[in-house]
């Protein structure tokens, strides 16, 4: 008798197990797809109307699958969240997405500059309106990493006057049109072209035979042949 009860017993127990885990598991998925739809709808109404990219979408996966795995007690058994923490996390982690995006189109430093910009766009806003995140992404983000960072280059150096000659002073070669005439940067003082090129890259001097100013051989290289070898200087000559 003491057999069966016990039999009974078992056989109940892990019928109310199976129960309980089958409810807890249902409602584990309920609890993930409610989560899944809301960071989507909050993440797509952000980024509109480039909510469709695919860096987008395996955002909010992403994160969808992070939230879950760390904070499932929210919401396991009833499915059941807290909508203003996950929020807050989403638009944290929203925050770090873009500014990893910039990094692959610039510097750390212009990527630093667009998490800042961003933070300050959204964090005095107390509802998002839609699309208020749409330039920080895709074709748009490229653009404005590279507006920053062509902002921030020091000016190109430039002739501050130019001083033209009637011969190369070096050789004595009229400019009469029958030789190229090359102004110096930034002294403004010229050569002819075959002068420059052995002058400053045959015998590597880096100074203006006439006034000795140091001369900027990448610009010189560049009006000599129509493009920058920043690294090797002589191979103009070779």
């Amino acid at each position: 008798m003491r057999k069966q009860i016990s039999y009974v017993l078992c056989i109940s127990l892990l019928i109310a197990s199976t129960t309980y885990n089958t409810t807890t598991n249902a409602h584990t998925i309920e609890g993930y797809l409610a989560l899944q739809n809301y960071i989507q709808n909050t993440i797509s109404q952000h980024f509109y109307p480039n909510h469709g990219l695919p860096e987008v979408k395996r955002f909010m996966q992403s994160l969808t699958d992070r939230i879950h795995n760390q904070e499932s007690g929210w919401f396991a058994l009833w499915a059941d969240y807290d909508q203003g923490k996950v929020y807050q996390i989403s638009i944290g982690e929203t925050i770090e997405f873009i500014a990893q995006q910039a990094r692959r189109y610039g510097s750390r430093q212009t990527s630093e500059l667009i998490k800042e910009e961003v933070t300050r766009k959204i964090m005095n806003i107390r509802e998002l309106p839609p699309g208020i995140l749409s330039e920080y992404i895709g074709n748009s983000l490229r653009r404005k990493v590279s507006h920053i960072e062509s902002a921030a280059k020091p000016p190109v150096e430039t002739h501050q006057n130019l001083y033209p000659s009637e011969e190369c002073c070096i050789c004595y070669s009229a400019f009469d049109g029958s030789v190229e005439q090359i102004f110096l940067v930034p002294c403004g003082h010229d050569l002819c072209k075959d002068c420059c090129k052995s002058h400053f890259f045959k015998f590597n001097n880096r100074t203006c035979p006439q006034c000795r100013t140091t001369v900027n051989k990448e610009q010189l290289q560049n009006a000599i042949y129509g493009k920058v070898k920043t690294h090797n200087y002589r191979s103009v000559w070779d």
